[in-house]
């Protein structure tokens, strides 16, 4: 199997397991800001797919302006896991703002890639624009934060004895650090430290280590604390 279609079955393995824990319970907070993550995580794999095929800049641009929503989506759930709530209206504005320019320069011609001169076996070849690596910084300081946010209320739980809490969130930490440090290495510090482009396209792939651990707490840790989304799993699986 070739990496195009690793990504594509990535991408349904993520849509998958949102779904199924969106309509375990569609009026859950919790259940829809994750359901509505993983949806936002497909799209962007979804334009890594294609790109494969249709290898222009418009498709590489919606890729990475997608990307910039993931960390958006991702707060929404674990702020609720952790909750971890932000009440002042004008914090939350900030705090969502930067998310949606990047959207949006994202597209604007030159800003974040120049130029794409061919593709690779897992990647592309191209050059890129002043702003990426304002756009790389964005994502470091959010994945930093959401990783501090996960490890404080980690420790909380444990000097709680909510053992089972605690094992959630470890698993939770455990796969956002895998799949964020994969992806950055690849499609981000290797492009714009090395001048490498050859694994842009392994950060798709990279989001199984999410899948599987958020997977793995659902099945054996009760994550969501519903058991169809586990009998579900186990089925496909």
């Amino acid at each position: 199997m070739n990496i195009d279609w690793i990504i594509f079955f990535v991408g349904i393995a993520n849509l998958l397991i949102s779904w199924l824990v969106w309509r375990s319970n569609p009026k859950e907070k919790l259940n829809i800001f994750f359901g509505l993550f993983g949806f936002v995580t497909f799209l962007q794999i979804l334009f890594d797919f294609i790109f494969r095929f249709f290898p222009t800049l418009f498709i590489l641009r919606c890729s990475y302006a997608f990307a910039t929503l993931i960390p958006l989506t991702a707060s929404l759930w674990i702020f609720e896991i952790c909750n971890f709530h932000i009440k002042k209206k004008w914090l939350k504005f900030l705090f969502f703002l930067p998310g949606l320019i990047f959207f949006i320069i994202t597209f604007i011609d030159g800003l974040i890639v120049k130029k794409i001169n061919g593709l690779t076996i897992l990647g592309y070849q191209g050059v890129l624009g002043p702003l990426f690596s304002v756009y790389t910084l964005y994502f470091a300081i959010y994945v930093t934060f959401f990783v501090i946010l996960l490890y404080y209320n980690q420790k909380i739980s444990e000097k709680a004895s909510d053992f089972l809490r605690r094992t959630q969130l470890n698993y939770i930490l455990c796969g956002i650090i895998l799949y964020s440090g994969f992806a950055m290495i690849f499609s981000l510090i290797l492009p714009i430290f090395f001048n490498i482009y050859d694994f842009t396209l392994l950060d798709a792939p990279s989001f199984i280590f999410f899948v599987g651990f958020t997977g793995y707490a659902i099945t054996k840790h009760h994550l969501f604390n519903v058991r169809v989304i586990a009998s579900e799993l186990l089925t496909f699986a």
